[in-house]
């Protein structure tokens, strides 16, 4: 097909491997990409792929899997990724819950993929968000895209978008949900250096955070916008607060308390992570990560499962960056069991396959010590984990008969696997 594009008998086979289901069998996107009936197919069996790995979680090797095939799928061509970012916000809307959350999830996902194509992806996202009652000014949009795709903030732009919200009838706020955005209003806002605004127009970016964290908006049948902001003010006022708390701060122990009760609400728990990754991977700060930072990482992932992605990336960020630096093995292995504890402390809130995944990976490339691999879990267990689990706990550098001695559990573990497990499994 890729040398031969017109011929029509190739594109008649084609269609019919499509037509009986075996759109799978197709794998030149290209030449699929040429023709509608035939790309909605691999695309619809690429996604479903895809959610159905998501329910499983979005951050497994399964999930990235099926989510390389869909990129290479979707990033063919502009047209293809305009039609699939459609076709996405279509389906969410119509379904809404979980499969909204889903869709969503995916096409910020496939956006983030778009590297060099921030103000052309900014651009199709803002039109699909409106609906035709919309009156989205146009300086407006110049001002998001201009930060956008600059990933850098500026208090004329900011003044410009805040100024649109604070109207009785303010834009969608899906616009401002947008991940790019929000993400450079945390670096704005909670980074360990500190706030990176201007005193006086710093209430601007802590109001659009607190805005689009906070406030709930439903469309009518007749295409109305409605906003309730209850919650705004509260909002406002703990990420006003804890701003003003992490803002020179040189301990994390001293005001301890209070970002433990701050980070109940989930954006300010958002920004404090990020302080804490900014902070815990500057190659200014040496010697053991501060047992306040972990304390708050925990407890983050403990209050909040939305964020066990990023809190995921910060641990392994962590264990990579003490990997490398210029100490004793005993120094650098005491300080990986910190993570490692972490780790184990995220697989006990519900991060398991991609911790157990992820230790797997470095105990078979050699950048775990066999020492640090010693987890204790309880029946029942998913199949999944079983299948990741059982080669650390049979492998005799982790378990020895000794160990498996001082730590019963592992025998029980092994007992289990074995009576319950299908023989191909174990």
């Amino acid at each position: 097909m890729d040398q031969y594009p017109s011929c029509l008998m190739l594109n008649f086979a084609m269609k019919l491997i499509s037509d009986a289901g075996f759109q799978t069998e197709i794998s030149t996107v290209s030449s699929a990409a040429q023709q509608l009936d035939i790309f909605s197919k691999v695309l619809l069996t690429s996604i479903d792929a895809v959610l159905f790995e998501h329910r499983k979680g979005y951050i497994t090797a399964a999930y990235e899997k099926a989510f390389g095939e869909l990129i290479r799928v979707v990033c063919q061509a502009e047209h293809t990724y305009v039609y699939t970012m459609g076709l996405l916000k279509a389906v969410g809307s119509i379904h809404g819950g979980r499969i909204l959350a889903a869709c969503e999830q995916i096409a910020d996902s496939l956006r983030s993929e778009m590297e060099g194509r921030e103000h052309e992806t900014t651009a199709i996202r803002i039109a699909l968000v409106q609906t035709v009652d919309d009156q989205v000014a146009s300086h407006f949009t110049q001002a998001l895209l201009n930060m956008v795709s600059r990933c850098e903030l500026n208090p004329a732009d900011m003044t410009i978008i805040y100024d649109q919200y604070i109207l009785p009838l303010p834009p969608p706020i899906s616009i401002i949900r947008d991940p790019i955005f929000i993400e450079l209003l945390l670096d704005s806002l909670f980074h360990y250096e500190g706030p990176k605004t201007i005193a006086e127009h710093r209430f601007k970016y802590i109001f659009l955070l607190a805005f689009a964290a906070s406030v709930s908006e439903t469309i009518s049948s007749n295409g109305r916008r409605t906003q309730s902001r209850l919650e705004l003010d509260n909002c406002r006022q703990c990420l006003d607060d804890t701003v003003s708390l992490l803002e020179g701060m040189d301990d994390l122990l001293v005001e301890l308390n209070e970002l433990l009760h701050a980070i109940k609400m989930p954006v300010v728990a958002a920004g404090v992570l990020y302080y804490i990754q900014t902070l815990l991977l500057s190659e200014e700060k040496t010697g053991d990560p501060p047992g306040a930072a972990l304390c708050l990482l925990d407890h983050i992932s403990t209050l909040h499962p939305n964020l066990h992605t990023k809190a995921f990336e910060v641990c392994c960020q962590l264990y990579e960056k003490i990997a490398a630096e210029n100490e004793a093995a005993e120094v650098i292995m005491e300080r990986q069991r910190l993570v490692v504890d972490r780790l184990v402390h995220l697989l006990s809130v519900g991060g398991a396959i991609p911790v157990l995944e992820k230790v797997c990976e470095m105990f078979r490339n050699g950048q775990i010590d066999a020492s640090l691999v010693l987890e204790i879990i309880a029946p029942p267990f998913a199949d999944d984990l079983v299948a990741l689990f059982l080669p650390l706990v049979v492998d005799e550098e982790v378990f020895d008969k000794e160990a498996q001695e001082r730590f019963p559990q592992a025998s029980e573990f092994i007992q289990y696997c074995r009576q319950q497990m299908p023989a191909s499994l174990i």
